[in-house]
């Protein structure tokens, strides 16, 4: 007699940021080793809590907040407000986000400057299944981009730093630094659209791009294997079926994979 194959794991909500600087660089964290997707560089993000009351959205500020100590608020706050112990009392639950931003006055940054740009869903056979929606927004102007990033002590990042999504593009095919699909896909849109210092229009290019390509929901399936034993993934029905990304398997399938190209359908046969 067949047996089924077991249900998938419910996926978890979950929210993360893209953040563009005033000289259009974006932050990059990096991931502690004991956590999962060790060492990779990611989004400010995480999974949704109670207190977000459902607003992915304020999940990705919250997230941010927490691992980066940006606030991403429309205005600075006043001088007796310590965003280092807010961030504390956040990040442990002891202090609740958006009652405690409501307490000296400040609004978080609205939904028309947080953008949503796609979702992705974790493949139904693995263990760990997220729902992420991805967004992204600018810098506050009252926030400076020379600015130390805090992280948050070593609890889930060991690093941060702004970077030329360009440049983070080159440093992923170069693997000096890990990207996954989400990360590798989003940063190539935006680095077709902006340059290190460029100009407004570039912005708006980005925001165009934004427009186009924010709906989808992508659901990265294998579609074959290149040559050199890339795997070829798809987006899924629903995700962008313009593109693949590439992916680079660990050796023994021991530890996760790095993305390492986004390609327009049918050329990973050429590669």
């Amino acid at each position: 007699m067949a047996t089924s194959k077991p249900a998938a794991v419910p996926a978890r909500p979950s929210a993360s940021l893209i953040i563009v600087s005033p000289r259009n660089r974006i932050l990059l964290l990096q991931r502690t080793a004991h956590l999962s997707f060790a060492l990779a560089h990611v989004f400010p993000g995480g999974v949704l809590s109670s207190s977000d009351n459902g607003d992915a959205r304020v999940c990705a500020l919250r997230e941010t907040f927490e691992e980066t100590g940006l606030l991403l608020t429309t205005t600075a706050p006043p001088p007796s407000v310590s965003l280092a112990e807010a961030q504390v009392a956040v990040h442990s639950g002891q202090l609740d986000f958006q009652t405690w931003i409501k307490s000296w006055g400040g609004q978080l940054l609205p939904p028309f400057e947080v953008r949503p740009f796609t979702t992705w869903i974790t493949p139904p056979n693995l263990k760990r299944r997220y729902e992420s929606q991805m967004f992204i927004t600018t810098l506050p102007r009252w926030i400076s981009e020379d600015d130390v990033v805090a992280g948050d002590g070593g609890k889930e990042v060991v690093g941060a730093k702004w970077i030329a999504p360009r440049e983070a593009m080159r440093m992923a095919r170069n693997k000096e630094i890990v990207l996954f699909p989400p990360q590798m896909y989003l940063v190539n849109h935006v680095a077709e659209c902006l340059t290190e210092g460029g100009k407004d229009e570039e912005r708006q290019a980005l925001w165009e791009r934004v427009r186009e390509v924010g709906s989808y929901i992508c659901e990265p399936r294998r579609e074959g294997v290149t040559e050199d034993g890339a795997w070829v993934m798809g987006l899924g029905k629903r995700g962008d079926n313009s593109v693949n990304v590439l992916l680079e398997m660990p050796k023994g399938q021991v530890g996760e994979p790095r993305a390492v190209a986004v390609v327009k359908k049918g050329q990973a046969s050429k590669l």
